[in-house]
Order: structure tokens, then sequence, then C-alpha cells
């Protein structure tokens, strides 16, 4: 199962890729935001790759986690997107290719790494 996953967020990232190459005229931060969101996802699935090959098990989940947080960008984009449309937020679109992923993965990163701070 794993090997899949990770075949299908390669080519989930590289269409992403794909998307943005065509469109010269589309907006930069939404380009570069799908940009990083695809290198997030190739990023996070080979870390856990490696992390697993050596068999280094909690490692491989936390960065599964980080991983699974990518991949639910999408639906932390339409989520948010609603919200900020509400209340009438300009540029949605150009900000939510950054926030669906990089705030996720923020809050992702603080739950996973408090509870080694307060390790004995």
């Amino acid at each position: 199962m794993g090997k899949i996953y990770l075949i299908s967020t390669l080519i989930a990232a590289l269409v992403s890729w794909m998307i943005i190459v065509p469109k010269h005229d589309a907006n930069l931060a939404y380009q570069t935001g799908l940009f990083f969101l695809g290198f997030a996802w190739i990023s996070t699935g080979s870390m856990a790759y490696l992390a697993i090959r050596k068999g280094k098990v909690d490692i491989h989940r936390e960065w599964m986690v980080r991983s699974y947080v990518v991949t639910l960008a999408f639906v932390s984009f339409r989520l948010i997107a609603d919200i900020l449309r509400s209340y009438n937020f300009e540029n949605v679109e150009s900000t939510m290719a950054w926030m669906c992923w990089a705030l996720p993965l923020f809050v992702t990163e603080i739950v996973l790494q408090v509870p080694k701070i307060y390790e004995d």
C-alpha cells in the first residue's frame, strides 16, 4: 500500500506542476504555492520511505502524518477558502495555494514536536 501511495502522490505532484507551467499569465503567488505543494508532497513521502527502509518506524510514522496532511491540502483549500469568501476576502485562490498546506503542516509539526519537549 505504501508504494501505491508514494507513486500516486508523485504523479499528483507532477500533475500539479503541469497545471501551473502553461499558465504564464497566472498569479505568481498561486503558481509558487502549487509548486511547493508538489515539492512538499514529494519531500514528505520520500522522507517517510527513506525512514522505513532504514527501519526507523517512529520517524516513518511522523513523516507519513506530514505526508497525509499535505495530501489533504485540497480539502483544506475548500474548507478555508469558503470561510474566507464568506468574509469577502480578496485573492482567496492565491492565499489558499499556500495556506491550504503550509498552515496545516505547521500545526501538525507543533503537535508532533510538543510531546517530545515533555519527554522525561
